[in-house]
């Protein structure tokens, strides 16, 4: 059995010394009953409990001593050829379908995603997408153009350059 805490720094925050408020004093309640309860996990057999986090620093270092969830695993950022082949992914299907214009310039995308991690380059495809459906849309009803012309438009450096502005912003505020 596996047990999994995704983002385990939002329920055993850091505990702090002096608990100034309610949240606070709740917040140390909740850390040292899942430190009680981990204690006991290790009596269990066939259990791996796993935490996951972003902010390692805010995770309350008891959480880590022997027993509890010892070991610690950094999950390195992907680099030039991991982007790639997450990108390839994600477009996977555009290409299939013809859905994206043939001048798409794909190594200055794969530059441009540096720091950003396999969500986030999930995100900017799905923005990218977003973008020229919207602009498809606006199309047919501004410029009165024909439900099969509106049908034909496809991905464009613009609409990743857009999305690329767009997905750095929220990883970003996501990293915050």
């Amino acid at each position: 059995h596996v047990i999994i805490f995704d983002e385990i720094d939002a329920i055993c925050k850091r505990r702090s010394a002096n608990a100034s408020s309610t949240r606070d004093t709740v917040q140390d309640s909740v850390t040292s009953q899942l430190l009680t309860k981990l204690d006991g996990y290790s009596q269990l057999n066939n259990i791996l409990v796993i935490g996951t986090t972003n902010l390692r620093e805010s995770v309350d270092p008891a959480l880590t001593r022997p027993g509890r969830l010892e070991v610690s695993i950094k999950v390195q950022l992907p680099n030039r050829d991991d982007r790639t082949k997450i990108f390839d992914i994600y477009t996977k299907l555009l290409l299939q379908h013809h859905l994206l214009e043939q001048n798409i310039d794909i190594e200055r995308i794969i530059c441009d995603t540096h720091g950003l991690t396999g969500a986030h380059i999930e995100q900017l495809v799905r923005i990218a997408i977003n973008n020229a459906l919207r602009r498809g849309v606006m199309a047919r009803e501004t410029l009165d153009v024909d439900e099969t012309s509106a049908e034909q438009i496809r991905i464009n450096n613009s609409d990743f350059t857009n999305a690329l502005r767009k997905a750095r912003s929220m990883a970003h505020d996501f990293c915050k």
